[in-house]
């Protein structure tokens, strides 16, 4: 005999109302697609809050006021105070065109992203939080013609990213975010030997608005620029059919995002207060690794370190 036991947490309620879809054309001189989806979710956010007494979930109503959740509650799909209310829009052309033998892609894309936090059960219109996200995406890529065992690519990418708050609380700053970065990747294979290797640059602009409040200084301003070099060099060779060599090293950077520099606020979706350091740097990485891989019909080994 089984006995089980279920365990609810209230408010641990969702729905969602997404759409999406492509149209696009493709010939002889490459292919054209647009892209379109839009992600829509209210989300109830845990509490845990209980009656004293009866040990029973409570709810906040008007007036400040709790009251007991009832069975109904349960099995109702929208969420209580306090919830959120996320909204995800994003477009993307999606293009490819031919030269001979050579081809560019030539990628743009938009993205919207909305966050809002409601915790005021007096008035559930009007968010407390509001964070409004907008993102423009680029790259462009061009394929040079396979030329005596060599591929190369080269390109650019890179976005143009604004944060607005719309509401009262505020966790980062309004802010404006500009990076570009160009690279050269390129794949030489003759016979056994194969080697691949690449460089980039990369460079991003970092302007925060300051925000004072009640004449107390909530975000300085903040103007930040980061700027690094990453790249990789690797090698294979095919030692006979079933046992290959293999060796890489790379290196690589990350620069902090606006929350890590500049946040000041609690954030409700992790139970705490998060500060930032404008004077954080880049992180830079380093790695090298070889191996062996040993490949048969029926057993496939590999070996590394690094």
């Amino acid at each position: 005999m089984f006995f089980g036991m279920y365990i609810f947490n209230f408010n641990s309620k969702f729905y969602n109302k997404n759409f999406g879809g492509m149209i696009g054309y493709s010939g002889n001189w490459g292919h054209s697609y647009l892209l379109v989806s839009n992600f829509n979710q209210h989300l109830g956010i845990v509490e845990g809050d209980r009656d004293s007494a009866t040990g029973q979930f409570v709810k906040t109503i008007p007036n400040g006021e709790e009251a007991t959740a009832t069975d109904d509650d349960f099995k109702q799909i929208t969420p209580e105070v306090p919830f959120q209310h996320i909204r995800h829009f994003k477009i993307t052309s999606d293009n490819n065109f031919k030269f001979g033998s050579s081809s560019a892609d030539v990628i743009i894309g938009y993205q919207h992203n909305q966050r809002q936090e409601f915790g005021n059960p007096d008035d559930i219109t009007i968010p407390d939080a509001w964070f409004n996200l907008q993102t423009l995406d680029y790259a462009v890529r061009w394929h040079l013609p396979y030329t005596h065992n060599w591929k190369t690519t080269i390109g650019v990418t890179g976005m143009y990213q604004t944060n607005e708050n719309k509401a009262e609380e505020v966790l980062i700053p309004d802010y404006n975010l500009f990076d570009i970065g160009g690279f050269v990747f390129t794949q030489y294979s003759k016979n056994k030997l194969s080697l691949s290797g690449g460089f980039r640059y990369d460079t991003r602009h970092d302007a925060g608005d300051a925000l004072n409040i009640d004449g107390a200084e909530k975000f300085a301003a903040l103007n930040k620029n980061f700027s690094n070099i990453s790249g990789s060099a690797g090698l294979s060779y095919e030692v006979t059919k079933s046992l290959a060599l293999k060796a890489n090293i790379a290196r690589g950077f990350r620069a902090p995002n606006f929350a890590e520099l500049a946040s000041n606020g609690a954030h409700e979706g992790t139970n705490r207060y998060e500060i930032g350091n404008n004077n954080l740097k880049s992180e830079v990485s380093l790695q090298g690794d070889a191996g062996v891989e040993l490949t048969s019909e029926h057993v496939s080994l590999e070996r590394a370190s690094g």
